[in-house]
């Protein structure tokens, strides 16, 4: 997959269930979402890419 692109914005939150209900479904297509978690699983980055 080419993630190749610009980010639309990053948004930085605490850890919670919520993250888990997150649908790929509702992004529009050719956008992807990556998410990744700092080594405490504190926090989460989730980053927007179109």
């Amino acid at each position: 997959m080419d993630v190749s692109g610009r980010i639309i914005f990053q948004t930085e939150i605490k850890n919670d269930r919520r993250l888990n209900q997150f649908s790929l479904q509702k992004l529009p297509k050719g956008v992807y979402t990556l998410i990744s978690k700092s080594e405490n699983e504190f926090f989460f980055n989730k980053i927007v890419i179109q």
